[in-house]
């Protein structure tokens, strides 16, 4: 699903996706998104979180029941992030989070993440 750049505002959670078994690319950058996201707003296959540029902030999620996921963008987005919360599938392999205010201690990352902008 490619939303980029939609002026789409509401939460993550409007979407719906946790019943989209086959969704693998989700790509809401650049709208107007606000609050928190989930790891329960994704279904465990998804492989390519795109939410870069809106409004969002509060508590990382911890990601690590979305075992497939390879990508998580939140490039872009000036509320305030607790990084301390946030725990990480092995399958990751590029994480964005520059361009916000990062709070808490920074978690442990694997080896398989070789794609970070902080």
């Amino acid at each position: 699903i490619y939303l980029n750049g939609n002026k789409i505002s509401g939460s993550v959670s409007q979407f719906s996706l946790s019943s989209l078994t086959s969704l693998s690319y989700f790509n809401a950058g650049m709208n107007n998104l606000s609050g928190g996201i989930s790891a329960s707003d994704f279904h465990t296959n998804i492989e390519h979180i795109y939410l870069h540029v809106n409004q969002l902030g509060g508590s990382l999620p911890n990601l690590s029941s979305l075992t497939s996921l390879k990508t998580f963008n939140l490039v872009g987005n000036p509320l305030g992030w607790n990084i301390s919360t946030m725990s990480l599938p092995s399958s990751l392999t590029s994480l964005g989070l520059e361009d916000f205010q990062l709070t808490g201690n920074m978690p442990s990352l694997h080896d398989g993440l070789t794609d970070i902008a902080l």
